[in-house]
């Protein structure tokens, strides 16, 4: 599915902007954020972030700097993982947040120089536009800019300026003729002094490039790069071809701000306000970092924000730049070997890949060192230029095996050693994308991910990079089912998931306080980010008896709760994504009820089985808070939507209201389509 947006600008560009796109250093704007995994080009220990800054600035193409543990600076080039600023708190001795002990705190120090470019010189890109105008105001774009926007809507790849306009991309065509060569980004703005507009290829002055946006781009999330005004309106093309639908940006937002956003652009998010939209995942959080106050949205604790905007548990990639090998190497003509140390090697552009030459027996194999039980796999493929390119790597094949005779030149089929993880989508995706498949057993321990054409059917192999990750509880519950997961570390070893019964299983229907894994409910509130005493308000005026917070960001009430997994309330206190705090009043303190620091005993009402019956047929209920839960929906921001609680409150309250539930629906095994990896969509 292909969309593509058009912009002209949105900022506007100040001599003070100006000053700092020149080069002096501002503290305050180029603070990122806090990051969990970031790829180092350059390391030193250093005092300050000045001191970082000075050091990156005499390396090549490096726009980021990332300070860890108050001491090691990193002049880096990728980063993910993003985590709330409380993360990286540890001053340099000049006093500034320069991350964590396993955290960074990252800054901008220059534009971005280098991209993820994917191709140039498509034509065809007319056919999926929806035009995004700016008709009233006279504003400037650079190349980064536009990027910030583009990762603001959500967009995958964006296109370099041309007549001022932005062009951000969800896919591109299904079939393109790459034409690359070394890339240099030296087209400076006319109206933006020292700012960069565009690139090109040294053989070429086309501009007409697309980059990649998920692997090097991030910006600060709590200002907007455009207006969230209550009468903007745009229309959204879902299948090509596109007609064009303008839309025009204004610089003050007269008939008020869309939920969530604030200022007279509507460009500042208010926390305060449909939890700062923020999603139904991420709550809205105020931050003091080096003495100045950022918005973020933050996911909750025990998890981290990826690529594509989704809070998922953080894991290492096990294929990062271990030994990978090829049935055969290919020699493509323009471009030469694509050999296997391109599988693992980071790099996603798909213009050059690994790639066999023996469509016979074609495999691809990863050696992870030691066994791991793999939980799923990530393979990003390369630019498809033909309609057959797609068909060799349909439904691909992921295998799994302890031992692997790397030497062999037998097909794969029939190999008994093999164990079958699963298969990739239906049909590939385009370069750029992932293509994520479960494996289908958890328990399986392998040294080798191995990739080979489904059944029968022969054909060479190509992708330009394949990820691997171990198993773990928050996905699928760890192929569980409706048993308890338990996840075990070996010394030095794998991860290890335990299916167990779940033994410590009651009903709750008096006044309680407890913090636990799994929590049944009889009403489910759409209201995300609030605060303990918003949630208690919202039960008491539906006339429940008990309040559920889930890892401290979404609301439940009942009379009857069925609890699962007793939990430590100092997991609670912290908002883990596994939590699930019950209690009957709350008195505010430190942001939490007072009862959240107490600790509590699981009462001896042991749920009976029709007890557990009567509410699996409300709602059902995961270990994780990217479970699906039922809600029904409240469309109002959070200020008038307690002034109208507390009067229903005081007046005589209502009868209660059934919950409205259904199944949710699992995630599929093999996805083409987003990229979280969780239990349920």
């Amino acid at each position: 599915m292909l969309f593509i947006f058009y912009i002209f600008s949105v900022v506007a560009i100040s001599m003070e902007m100006i000053v700092k796109i020149l080069g002096a250093f501002d503290l305050k704007e180029n603070y990122i954020g806090c990051f969990k995994d970031v790829r180092s080009i350059k390391e030193k220990r250093v005092k300050s972030v000045e001191e970082c800054e000075n050091l990156c600035k005499a390396e090549e193409n490096i726009s980021l700097i990332a300070l860890k543990n108050g001491k090691e600076c990193n002049c880096i080039n990728r980063l993910d993982a993003a985590l709330p600023s409380s993360d990286c708190m540890l001053p340099c001795t000049s006093d500034e947040a320069c991350g964590g002990k396993e955290t960074y705190s990252v800054y901008r120090i220059d534009q971005y120089t280098t991209h993820d470019d994917v191709w140039g010189d498509i034509s065809e890109y007319e056919n999926y536009f929806i035009l995004i105008s700016n008709i009233s105001l006279n504003i400037s774009y650079n190349l980064q800019r536009c990027a910030h926007f583009c990762l603001e809507v959500n967009a995958t790849f964006f296109m370099g300026l041309e007549q001022s306009l932005c062009k951000c991309l969800y896919n591109y065509p299904d079939v393109v003729a790459p034409n690359k060569s070394e890339l240099q980004c030296n087209e400076m703005c006319s109206d933006l002094p020292g700012s960069i507009c565009n690139c090109h290829y040294i053989d070429s002055q086309n501009t007409n490039l697309v980059y990649a946006l998920r692997f090097q781009y991030e910006f600060q999330r709590g200002r907007s790069t455009y207006a969230h005004c209550t009468d903007v309106f745009t229309d959204i093309c879902h299948v090509p071809p596109c007609k064009h639908i303008e839309f025009t940006e204004i610089s003050d937002c007269r008939k008020g701000c869309k939920d969530g956003w604030k200022g007279e652009s509507c460009k500042e998010r208010d926390c305060t306000s449909n939890n700062g939209d923020c999603g139904i995942e991420m709550k809205c959080v105020e931050i003091l970092v080096n003495k100045n106050l950022y918005v973020e949205c933050a996911c909750p604790f025990g998890t981290v924000r990826n690529k594509w905007q989704q809070c998922e548990v953080f894991r290492n990639n096990l294929a990062n730049r271990l030994d990978s090998f090829l049935s055969s190497t290919y020699n493509m003509p323009g471009r030469g070997l694509m050999s296997a140390d391109r599988l693992a090697d980071g790099a996603y552009d798909g213009y050059m890949m690994a790639h066999t030459n023996d469509p016979k027996t074609a495999w691809m194999a990863v050696d992870l060192s030691m066994l791991y039980c793999v939980g799923f796999v990530r393979a990003y493929n390369r630019i498809m230029e033909s309609e057959e390119m797609y068909m060799l790597i349909n439904e691909f094949a992921v295998k799994l095996s302890k031992n692997f005779d790397i030497n062999t030149k037998a097909g794969m089929k029939s190999n008994d050693e093999l164990f079958l993880c699963g298969y990739g989508p239906k049909k590939a995706l385009q370069g750029g994308n992932p293509m994520i498949v479960f494996c289908q057993n958890f328990t399986v321990l392998s040294k080798f991910v191995i990739i080979h054409q489904p059944g029968e059917r022969e054909g060479n192999l190509a992708l330009a990079e394949l990820e691997i990750y171990e198993v773990g509880c928050d996905i699928l519950n760890g192929r569980c089912g409706e048993k308890k997961c338990n996840e075990d570390r070996v010394k030095n070893g794998p991860l290890v998931i335990r299916c167990t019964d779940w033994t410590d299983v009651a009903t709750i229907n008096t006044p309680w306080y407890g913090c636990y894994e799994q929590v049944e409910a009889e009403f489910y509130f759409l209201e995300y980010g609030m605060t303990y005493l918003e949630c208690k308000i919202v039960c008491d005026s539906r006339d429940y008896l008990l309040s559920v917070m889930k890892a401290g960001l979404k609301c439940a009430c009942g009379d009857k709760l069925l609890v699962k997994g007793k939990l430590s309330t100092r997991l609670c206190k912290k908002g883990h994504f596994r939590t699930n705090f019950v209690y009957a009043e709350c008195e505010m303190k430190s942001e939490v009820c007072s009862s959240l620091l107490e600790t509590t005993t699981l009462p001896n009402t042991l749920a009976t089985p029709n007890a557990f019956a009567n509410l699996s047929e409300q709602t059902t209920v995961g270990p994780v808070i990217s479970t699906s839960m039922m809600y029904i929906i409240i469309g109002i921001s959070s200020a008038p939507l307690l002034l109208a609680i507390i009067a229903g409150v005081l007046a005589k309250r209502r009868k209660k209201e059934p919950a409205k539930s259904a199944k949710p629906s699992s995630y599929a095994e093999s996805s083409s389509v987003g990229s979280k990896v969780t239990d349920t969509e």
